[in-house]
Parts: structure tokens; sequence; C-alpha cells
């Protein structure tokens, strides 16, 4: 009788093109299959691109795939994988697999190896393939996040944060490879002067708006108005401040204005706000989201005992709901231009000793365990296989210690912050050549611009460069966003796709979004407003730590709208 085989099969690459495709993954799992005598269908071939360690986890990727091949185990005689590490780098997903192929008494064949996970050694030996493939990502993000965190710190943050350029300021044309440096425009720093000045005089100069555009200085794109300058007042940027991770940081860039000025406009902005009451905020998507039963503009709806929705006669929805989904996907396709810019910019990094010396250190594992197997299974005594075993335990340690010296001389490369730099891009390339693409640092910039700019500008980037079409429930997805000029090689290519978590998040519609709220974190978001959620945002995506609820929804329900 003829054996039956599956396959899973993960997109993979790296720096030094050693990689391989799915394609080329699926012939050698051909190969192994007909080593063993066995068949390898199509319809038991998985293929996936979501990452396979616990950070993409605990950014909210489900790997359908996986699940599906984990639960064709029980009718396979042999499972495929190109390497271990291509099924699983977490210990649960291990376990889960493992285990099914122990109850089942069927084969893992991994790099062309076939291992019965029933035998204690076979396990052993597949089970620190696993550990060390979780260790890695680990060390990564470790590496990772210390050279954001150095760049940051070092130099008192003088490169420019991501995003739009304060008003009030320019950044000088650069060569490749030189620093981000951001200066006084001194035209709009002098206007910003006048408007503070005038602010905080006695009796408070009047029509500040008349006398912004009196000097031609105009807010770029849009006319002057009371909350353009209070937006423009408010950025600490003016004092020579930036913001990362939510804990604001010295910039190198000079002030505009000095700390006192800055806070007494605060205060004083803040008294208005409390002498007039809280305001809602015009909405980010009212004329602009269409209908998509019968194409007319959705307006604005602020019923007495319900939620704010956008309606008409067909459908509607949470304001909530549709601000959050919109802004995502244009924060989505921000972070995809900051990607392509880093990976046209940064040059590569050249890792290769340290590739060298892994594999050295893995070929040498494999050696010692391959030695202890063996000696076990001729009946040596333990003394002995020990004894014999010396060789292969100094090799190890040599390998190990290569490893070390390789891993030491990235650490002390010249010219911090840059090393860390380019050490981030390299690591961005390696993931979207993965299929993984790590868009969260990515996205923290473009979160940063979005939240920098006022509800008018929000909204004339939707309206420049997106359709939002809103349909009733029963169609899916809910909310449909689409580029109007899609051009091919832009950061618009490959849109329908989106990232890891886009995609997820289109699969299951606005519930994904609404569910998240609620159970994750104990908020009812049936009640918010377009300048309230981009602080919990960016903690749905990053799934870093469940955060704080806003204070604005503690006493606030929810009901349905359409």
């Amino acid at each position: 009788m003829t054996k039956r085989a599956g396959a899973y099969l993960r997109i993979s690459a790296d720096p030094s093109q050693g990689g391989r495709s799915v394609s080329s993954q699926l012939t050698q799992a051909r190969k192994d299959a007909e080593a063993q005598g066995a068949t390898l269908a199509d319809e038991d071939v998985f293929t996936e691109t979501k990452s396979a360690s616990i950070f993409g986890l605990r950014a909210g990727q489900v790997r359908t795939e996986w699940a599906k091949f984990i639960e064709r185990v029980p009718a396979l005689d042999i499972a495929i994988l190109p390497e271990i590490s291509r099924g699983t780098r977490e210990q649960v997903g291990w376990q889960r697999f493992s285990e099914a192929c122990i109850e089942h008494g069927t084969l893992l064949c991994a790099k062309g190896r076939i291992f019965d996970l029933t035998d204690e050694s076979d396990r052993f030996i597949a089970g620190i393939e696993v550990l060390q493939a979780d260790a890695e990502a680990v060390r990564i993000s470790r590496r990772v996040k210390r050279g954001i965190a150095g760049a940051i710190a070092s130099e008192g943050g003088a490169r420019a944060s991501a995003g739009p350029v304060p008003f009030g300021f320019k950044r000088p044309p650069r060569l490749l490879g030189e620093p981000v440096i951001q200066v006084h425009d001194e035209e709009q720093a002098q206007a910003i002067r006048e408007l503070a000045k005038g602010l905080l005089a006695e009796p408070p100069t009047r029509s500040l708006t008349a006398t912004a555009e009196d000097w031609l200085v105009r807010f770029p794109g849009r006319n002057w108005n009371a909350n353009v300058i209070r937006k423009i007042l408010k950025n600490p940027a003016l004092i020579g401040m930036r913001k990362h991770k939510d804990q604001w940081h010295p910039a190198a860039w000079p002030p505009i204005l000095d700390t006192v000025t800055f806070h007494r406009l605060g205060e004083l902005f803040e008294s208005r706000r409390t002498r007039t009451g809280q305001q809602l905020p015009s909405s980010l998507l009212s004329s602009l989201a269409e209908c998509g039963v019968c194409g007319q503009k959705l307006t604005l709806r602020k019923p007495k005992d319900t939620v704010p929705g956008y309606n008409c006669k067909h459908t509607g929805i949470r304001v909530f709901e549709a601000d959050i989904w919109v802004s995502a996907t244009v924060v989505d396709l921000v972070a995809r231009e900051i990607l392509a810019e880093i990976r046209r910019e940064v040059p590569e990094v050249d890792t290769r000793r340290l590739d060298a010396a892994i594999q050295a250190v893995t070929k040498a594992r494999e050696d010692l365990e391959s030695w202890y197997s063996e000696g076990a299974r001729s009946g040596l005594p333990p003394a002995e296989v020990a004894k014999m075993a010396r060789g292969y335990v100094q090799a190890l340690k040599d390998a190990e210690a290569e490893e070390r010296a390789a891993r030491a001389a990235l650490d002390q490369e010249p010219t911090p912050p840059a090393t860390e730099v380019l050490r981030l891009a390299e690591f961005l390339r390696q993931r979207e050549s993965n299929g993984e693409p790590d868009e969260f640092q990515a996205m923290a910039g473009a979160l940063d611009a979005w939240e920098n700019w006022t509800l008018f500008e929000r909204r004339e980037q939707i309206r420049k460069h997106v359709t939002v079409t809103v349909y009733p429930k029963s169609h899916s997805p809910r909310i449909l966003v689409e580029p109007r000029n899609p051009s091919p090689g832009q950061f618009w290519a490959g849109y329908g796709e989106g990232g890891a978590w886009m995609s997820e998040m289109a699969g299951a519609g606005n519930t994904y979004l609404y569910e998240k709220f609620r159970t994750s974190f104990g908020i009812d978001p049936g009640y918010g407003f377009h300048e309230l959620p981009y602080e919990i945002i960016r903690e749905v995506f990053a799934l870093n730590r469940a955060p704080e609820p806003h204070p604005f929804y503690t006493d606030h329900g929810s009901s349905d709208v359409r």
C-alpha cells in the first residue's frame, strides 16, 4: 500500500540568497516523499507566509494553514517540513504538532532526515531545533528594540521624527546615508512666535486667523482657523521634544518657543476647553463614505440615546468602527511607503561571518547528538560513549565560541547608532522576504504622522487617495477601502493583500475590531471619535501590552447601529 505524505511550506529567503522559495521547497518535498516510497498529493500541500515565532502570535497572526496541516497529520504516514523551524519557532505549536505525530504514528521528515517522534532520542533532537529557533527569534527581537532605543537616545535624538514636517520647521536636502535633520523655517517660526504673543497678550489679539493670513504664511494646503492654530501651538516639537513609544525625549533641533510660553499656552487652551465644555469633534468620514447599496454619501447622525453613526436608509455603522478601520488602512499604506524607502536607501549589512558560525554550531550539535544516539543504540556503556564523544564536544565548543565572537564583532561595529539602524533595516528586509513583514516599527511612525494631522488633513488624505464604501452587516467585508489611482510599483502595489494583521482583519470585518476591544481590553468601543483611540490602536496592532482603558470610555454605553 502506498504511503501518504503531506508537506507544510513557508516562504524562505536570507541575505546571502541561500534560502528557498516555495517552489523549490515543494520540489525537495516531493523528492523526500519519493525517497520514502510515499505520494505527495496537491491537496496535502499547505503553504503560508505568516510568522512562525511567538512574536507573530503576539501580533495577532493566525496561521490557518499550519492548523490545517496539524489536522491532516492523523491521515498521513509522513509529515514533511523543509526544516523544523519552517513549521514552528515556538514551543506550544511544536507540542501540538509532535503530540499529533506521536498519537497517530506519523513520521516527521525534516531536511531529508526521518524523525520517529515516538523515539525519545529523535524527539529530543527535534525539540532542540525548536528551542534554538525560539531563542534566535528572541535575540533578533531584543537587538532590534535595543537598536531603536539607542538610536533615539544617541545625540539627543538628532534624527527627525517620521511623518510630515511640523509647521515651523523644514528638513534640508541630504546626501544618501546622511541623517535627516530638522531646522527652523524662519518665516513659519516667526508666525508661531507672533501667534503665541497675541494669545498671551492682555487683552488677547482679536482675529488671529486674519492676522496669520495677512502674514502670507499659509498652513500648507489649507486655510487658517482656530483649530489649526491650536494644533500648531500644542505640538511639543516647538520646545525641542520628540516622541518615541509614548515617551517624550529631548531632540537636537532648536526650540521655537521657550518652555514657559509653551506651558502657558497649554493652560490657556485647557481653561477655554473647561469653560466651554467638552465639544464633540467633527466626523472623519461624513460625506466621504458611500453606501454600497445606493451609492449615496453617508451622513453623521447622533441620536439622543444611542451611539453616533454614519447612516443612509440602507445601511449604517458606528463612527468608532468606521474611523478606526479607515485610519488603520491609510496607516498601513503609509507603512508600506516607509518600508520601501528603507529598502531603497539603506545598504546591506554583512553578516556572512555570523551566518557561517550559526551553520557551524548547528552542524556540530547535530554531529554530537547523532553520536549519542548511535552510541545508545549500539549498547555501549554511557562512560565509553561520553569518552569517545570528546572530539564532538570540543568541535561544538569551538563553533559556539566563534558564534559568540561573530556576534560581539557586530555589537562593536563603529558609528552607532547608524549600525543599529542598518540592522533594523536588514531585519525588516529579512522579515518581508520571508513573507513575514514586520510592519510595527513602520506603522508606529505612520501612526505618529496620522496623529499629528488635523481632522481636515486626515479628511483630505482620504478624499485624495481612497474611496470608502460601507455595506450592510450581511456583506463581507463591511467596509471596503480602495485606492483611487493605484500605480504599479508604488506603495499601493499589493494593497489587496495588506499586511499580516490587515489580512486577518479583512477576513473578519469590523466584528474583529469590536470584539478585540470588548473582550481583550474590557471597554466598549461603541461610543468614540476620531481623536481619541489612536494610542489604543497602536496597542491593538502591536499587542506588546494590554493598554489601560481610555478615560473617555468609562461612562459610555453602546447600542447597535444598523
